[in-house]
């Protein structure tokens, strides 16, 4: 496997976990959202909230570290690409 080729396979898997990283935060905006509209506690509504709020944080800084790792990847394979 040439250096172009491991960068490459890198940089797809990081798009590949930055989609599941989107995908798990809809899913966290979906289940809070349907559990908002089926119970009408006002104290689980907001334990609800705050509770996506933190995943949703963790989540973003996550989203954040992988779109970087993506664009680190980009870059070493523009480089090699242009060397090679």
């Amino acid at each position: 496997m040439t250096s172009l080729e491991y960068y490459s396979k890198r940089k797809e898997d990081s798009r590949q976990e930055l989609a599941t990283l989107i995908a798990q935060a809809n899913q966290f905006i979906g289940d809070t959202h349907n559990s908002l509209n089926t119970h009408t506690n006002q104290g689980s509504n907001i334990a609800n909230i705050k509770m996506l709020s933190q995943q949703l944080q963790q989540l973003t800084s996550r989203i954040e570290l992988e779109k970087q790792k993506g664009d680190m990847l980009e870059s070493i394979c523009l480089t090699l690409t242009t060397e090679g």
